[in-house]
């Protein structure tokens, strides 16, 4: 009997996938070398703050796979009845681009609120953590990471824009984009890395993310950018029936994601603040490389989202349901299949190199790290497709894992080595986190009425 959850499990890319798999594998393939330059040719107590500097880039990204995956999914139940004209601007049902321009406005607005708080806290967050690393770190690390801040908090507004075109039938446009951008950031991170130093390097990566975004709009959407369908917008007084529900759930999807970043965003500066600069440089490499398969394996996940929503608006649910378990299962057989080498890797350079290697935890920990971020994209996937009904079902579980693995975590690095440190976040993850998340998922799954076959 076929178990319809586990069938076909092909890895077979298509276009949408192949571009976001681009992406992803640009990132991957940079990845080793960028930590090589910061193992090999900066100090250890700079190896710290560069990986909590980089944490702050990387907000974006975790943006854009939250509450941007939930703009995605609301434009794409649009996206059968709209089409993209040579400025850039939506045309087609009315109804359809009232109800798209209502979750740009939202969306807008919500990011906003975002960046202007990421500029206040990120601020504060900073200082707090460089007053007693400063010394070791230098005088410009501040200036830094005061630019890394500013560059990300003016590129959160821009998500809404690229997460509606993706969601209108723009995926491949946008992904051959971020194909660009991530190049640029890159070039842009190892040139002034080598010159200037790994948080320099940090906050040039975030310039240049901003930039190639902005620039993007600009000449391929000048229309959307520019804000020409403010009228229309207006129009939505007279059809508050035609307003989705973004607004209403936006926070609750914001507060999900933000929960599930600072769980694991949070263990390096946990360990360095209970253990010192040197243990947090080698906890920030060790998630740097255990996350990358990840990183490579949620491209499965993030190019079917588009087709989530469009295929629920068309009442195709159980096409819907296939694509989910098979984007699930590709996800996790490469995000597996990645940890085991990245694992194979680290024991390796560990032989041939053993000072090299005092820069990362033992190869077992990357294992563990692994299984941990399989946990991660586990709830990713359930949450995504929920999401489809355009409800966000996992606040709760969210938000209490989160605080259960991060407390632990923390609670565990005072009274324990850092190993014992992260051997508690995984534990609090695998048995904590996750089945917090699919318990809430079958209730939400019973509510709906729309249990898998």
């Amino acid at each position: 009997m076929t178990v319809p959850w586990l069938s076909k499990p092909s890895l077979r890319l298509d276009p949408a996938v192949a571009l976001v798999m681009s992406t992803r594998l640009a990132l991957l393939l940079a990845a080793p070398v960028t930590l090589w330059l910061v193992a090999t040719r900066r100090p250890v107590a700079e190896q710290g703050l560069y990986f909590i500097f980089w944490n702050i880039q990387a907000l974006t990204q975790l943006m854009e796979l939250g509450v941007g995956t939930l703009i995605v999914q609301f434009a794409s139940h649009e996206s059968p009845f709209l089409t993209w004209d040579s400025l850039g601007e939506l045309h087609g049902d009315q109804a359809s681009r009232l109800r798209v321009c209502q979750v740009l406005r939202d969306g807008r607005r919500w990011f906003g609120r975002v960046a202007v708080a990421l500029t206040l806290f990120g601020g504060v967050g900073g200082a707090w953590l460089l007053r007693s690393n400063l010394a070791e770190a230098g005088v410009g690390a501040a200036a830094a990471g005061a630019l890394t801040v500013l560059c990300t908090a003016a590129y959160l507004p821009l998500v809404p824009y690229l997460c509606v075109i993706e969601g209108c039938g723009g995926l491949i446009r946008v992904q051959r984009m971020r194909l660009f951008q991530t190049v640029i950031s890159t070039i842009a991170l190892w040139t002034v890395l080598l010159r200037w130093g790994a948080l320099w390097g940090v906050a040039a990566f975030a310039i240049a993310w901003f930039a190639t975004a902005w620039t993007w709009l600009v000449m391929r959407h000048g229309g959307l950018l520019a804000n020409r369908s403010t009228a229309t917008c207006a129009e939505l007084e007279q059809h508050p029936r035609e307003s989705p529900r973004v607004g209403a759930i936006q926070w609750k999807t914001g507060a999900s994601w933000l929960a599930w970043w600072i769980a694991p965003q949070a263990v390096t500066p946990i360990i360095l603040t209970t253990h010192g600069a040197a243990a947090a440089g080698q906890v920030g490499m060790s998630f740097a490389i255990a996350t990358a398969p990840l990183t490579l394996g949620v491209a499965w996940l993030q190019a079917r989202y588009p087709r989530y929503g469009a295929l629920l608006a068309s009442g195709m649910l159980e096409q819907l349901r296939r694509l989910a378990r098979t984007a699930t299962l590709q996800a996790a057989l490469v995000s597996v299949s990645g940890v085991l080498g990245a694992a194979a890797l680290v024991w390796f350079i560990g032989n041939l190199s053993p000072s090299l290697a005092s820069r990362v935890l033992p190869a077992p920990w990357i294992l563990v790290l692994g299984a941990t971020n399989l946990a991660w994209l586990i709830v990713q996937s359930l949450g995504s497709y929920l999401r489809a009904w355009r409800e966000e079902p996992l606040m709760q579980a969210a938000v209490a894992g989160a605080a259960l693995a991060t407390l632990g975590t923390f609670a565990a690095a005072s009274r324990f080595s850092t190993e014992g440190a992260v051997t508690a976040y995984s534990v609090l993850v695998v048995g904590g986190v996750l089945p917090l998340a699919v318990l809430q998922f079958w209730r939400q799954h019973r509510r709906i009425g729309s249990l898998p076959s």
